[in-house]
C-alpha cells in the first residue's frame, strides 16, 4: 500500500526552460498523445510500473506547460515537509527585490535570540543569507526537526558549514514576518497560489507547529497537491516567467537548484547545500 503523504512530481519542460509561453489556466491542458511532447508511451508505461512499486501517492509529468502523464491522486493535498523551505526561499526573493529584507543583517542586528537556551554570541553573527543557505552555524534545538545534521554548538562559524538543520528554516519565517510584515501562508497565497491559479491550495492548508521546549520559532508545514506544486515548479523552470501576458522581472541572485558551494558540508548532506533561485510571478 502506498503511503498517502509521499508525493513525487516530475516537472519536465521540453527542449528548454523557455520552450513556450503556455501555462495552465483554470485547469491543466493535457497532451492526447505523449508522443506530441516527445515522450515514448511504452517507456512511460514502464516508468509507471516502477512508480507503482514506490511509496508514492501522486506523480505528475509536465512538458511545455501541459500534462503528459498523471498517476495516483494529483488533486489531493499532501503534507509537503521540506518542500516548504523552497516556498519560503521564493518569498524571500520577492521581499528582497522590494527592499523589505536585508540579507546581510545578522541575527544580532535583528534582535533574534531563542529560548529556552539563548543563542551563543558567535551564533548571533549569522546573517540572513547564511540561514537561507543552511550555513548559519547555529545548532540550537528546533521544532519539527526530523532528520538534522547536528554538531556541538559553537563548533562552526556562520557561512562555513552546510548542515540540514530546521532551526535556520524556522527562524527565517519569523524574520520574514518581523521585517517584511508577511505571514508565510498569506504571502504564499498572494504571490504564488492566486497568480499561478493553484486549484487546491487554501491558506488554512498551512499551520504553525510549535515545540517551545526546544525553540520559540515554529515550523510552518504546508499541505499542497501535486498539480499545484507543478505550477510552482513550472514557474521556477521558466525562471519567473508565467505566460506571454506576464512582464515578469527575473531577480538575482540565483542558484536554488544548484550548489551553494564555497565551504564544507556535512557528509550526511552531500556537498550540495542550499542556495536560492528567485523570480517573481507578480511583477
Amino acid at each position: 500500500m502506498r503511503r498517502p503523504f509521499t508525493v513525487l512530481v516530475a516537472l519536465l519542460v521540453a527542449a528548454s526552460a523557455f520552450a513556450g509561453d503556455r501555462v495552465p489556466a483554470e485547469r491543466w491542458l493535457r497532451f492526447a498523445d505523449p508522443g506530441e511532447a516527445g515522450f515514448d508511451s511504452a517507456r512511460l508505461e514502464a516508468a509507471r510500473a516502477a512508480w507503482e512499486a514506490l511509496p508514492s501517492s501522486a506523480f505528475l509529468v509536465v512538458a511545455d506547460g501541459a500534462v503528459v502523464a498523471e498517476w495516483g491522486e494529483p488533486a489531493r493535498r499532501f503534507m509537503c515537509h521540506s518542500v516548504r523551505k523552497s516556498f519560503l526561499s521564493a518569498l524571500y526573493g520577492i521581499y528582497w527585490d522590494r527592499g523589505k529584507v536585508d540579507l546581510d543583517k545578522t541575527l544580532a542586528d535583528l534582535g533574534i535570540d531563542d529560548t529556552p537556551a539563548p543563542l551563543l554570541a558567535g551564533e548571533r553573527q549569522a546573517r540572513v543569507i547564511d540561514l537561507l543557505k543552511a550555513r548559519s552555524g547555529v545548532f540550537h534545538p528546533a521544532a519539527y526537526a526530523g532528520r538534522t545534521d547536528s554538531r556541538p554548538r559553537g563548533s562552526e562559524g556562520p557561512g562555513r558549514f552546510f548542515a540540514y538543520n530546521n532551526w535556520d528554516f524556522n527562524t527565517l519565517a519569523t524574520i520574514l514576518e518581523e521585517e517584511a510584515g508577511a505571514r508565510v501562508f498569506e504571502a504564499f497565497d498572494e504571490h504564488f497560489a492566486r497568480p499561478l491559479g493553484m486549484q487546491d491550495f487554501r491558506v488554512s492548508d498551512g499551520y504553525y507547529h510549535y515545540e517551545r521546549d526546544k525553540s520559540r520559532f515554529p515550523a510552518y508545514p504546508f499541505r499542497l497537491s501535486a498539480r499545484d506544486a507543478a505550477r510552482f515548479g513550472l514557474l521556477f523552470a521558466r525562471e519567473g516567467r508565467w505566460g506571454a501576458r506576464s512582464s515578469t522581472r527575473r531577480t538575482t541572485p540565483r542558484g536554488a537548484t544548484g550548489s551553494s558551494g564555497g565551504s564544507r558540508a556535512s557528509p550526511a548532506s552531500s556537498a550540495t547545500g542550499c542556495s536560492r533561485r528567485w523570480g517573481s510571478a507578480t511583477r
